[in-house]
């Protein structure tokens, strides 16, 4: 099969076409139009044989080039964790924020979905932004979602869709349809922002019980008002019970986080209003009111303080760096307006200019 100029497979050995054939008799796909595609590539050093190979669409082979993703400890852990499962039983995953859940989760969604030529995957996400995050990792897998002009069927060549809890909330009808027409593996992307007793947790109950395997991501498996998550397992004290974990400590003992500590401020400042100066202590007894005044006080990002707060903060981390070189540090805003006046004084004051997130 023709490839692009530059990936991987133009200046590679290709698979024969016996080998070619007897991929598409496993994966029960027509070999017509599919492209024969190295699972690890050649230049990650994967073989050229039957064993390394999969049948891809063009579109879904020349998006996934020479990716290749090598799983971490935890990762394979969890992924022979998920191949031992019970077929059919709510499985849920609890990592650590960062960790590697999609991953993780990409990497047995695109060996469930091969199993058969009919069998498609739903991502369901929070966030618009996060359709199109994992719309671009599933392409380092082979796999191509849709994230919208999807009905009861998906275009040819998708793998699936990733699409947000609240349109599974109002079109639950029609994505049980799906999963009711064609075996389907549904993933829930921190499954807590639906509660059972909620309209999008009714929905998604609704919507996926019949989905051939369920697969639950989530770094914080409850919800504040103690709702039960749909398809979450609770023990007699109404706590989740995970059937795979990855925790803090472990990331850290592996490398894959950083270790985190807070830095605090201690003594006196001094406010100048139409009595006079008052001169107040960080640690005094005060109420939540007085304090929450007080501190957007402080945290003016023009204020000395701040300035003061920024200059420590930059030398402490410069001196950290002489024996962590990766070492970094993050100023947490009250919002996204108060964080560019903060990004600001960070210039001013350090000369580095800082990375800024907000929610959006």
């Amino acid at each position: 099969s023709p490839r692009m100029v530059g990936t991987e497979a133009s200046v590679s050995k290709r698979f024969s076409p016996a080998e070619k054939l007897a991929t598409a008799v496993i994966q029960d796909v027509d070999v017509a139009g599919m492209h024969a595609d190295h699972i690890k590539p050649l230049s990650a050093g994967g073989p050229t044989d039957i064993s390394n190979c999969q049948l891809l669409s063009a579109a879904a082979n020349l998006a996934k080039a020479s990716h290749y993703m090598e799983l971490r400890g935890w990762q394979q852990a969890f992924h022979r964790s998920w191949t031992n499962r019970e077929s059919g039983r709510p499985f849920l995953l609890v990592a650590i924020p960062g960790g590697g859940k999609t991953v993780a989760a990409l990497a047995v969604a695109s060996d469930w979905i091969r199993a058969g030529s009919d069998r498609r995957i739903i991502i369901v996400v929070p966030t618009c932004n996060l359709q199109e995050q994992w719309q671009d990792e599933a392409t380092k897998f082979g796999l191509e979602l849709q994230t919208k002009e999807f009905g009861t069927n998906f275009k040819h060549g998708f793998a699936g869709a990733a699409i947000t809890y609240q349109t599974i909330a109002s079109n639950s009808l029609i994505v049980k349809k799906m999963c009711s027409s064609a075996p389907t593996m549904v993933v829930f992307d921190e499954p807590h922002h639906c509660g059972r007793e909620k309209s999008w947790g009714d929905g998604i109950a609704e919507a996926f019980g019949l989905a051939k395997e369920h697969l639950l991501l989530s770094g914080t498996p409850f919800r504040t008002d103690g709702t039960a998550i749909p398809f979450v397992r609770y023990d007699g004290n109404g706590y989740s019970v995970p059937d795979f974990s990855y925790d803090y400590p472990s990331a850290l003992e592996q490398g894959v986080v950083r270790w985190l500590a807070f830095e605090f401020s201690q003594g006196s400042y001094s406010v100048a209003s139409e009595s006079g100066t008052h001169e107040f202590e960080l640690n005094s007894k005060i109420s939540d009111e007085d304090a929450s005044l007080r501190l957007r006080t402080l945290l003016n990002a023009g204020g000395e303080f701040t300035r003061e707060i920024i200059r420590k903060a930059h030398a402490k981390l410069m001196d950290v760096r002489r024996t962590v070189p990766d070492a970094a540090a993050m100023a947490a805003c009250m919002d996204m307006y108060h964080a560019a006046a903060v990004a600001k004084a960070i210039r001013e004051e350090t000369g580095e200019d800082p990375v800024v997130l907000v929610s959006d």
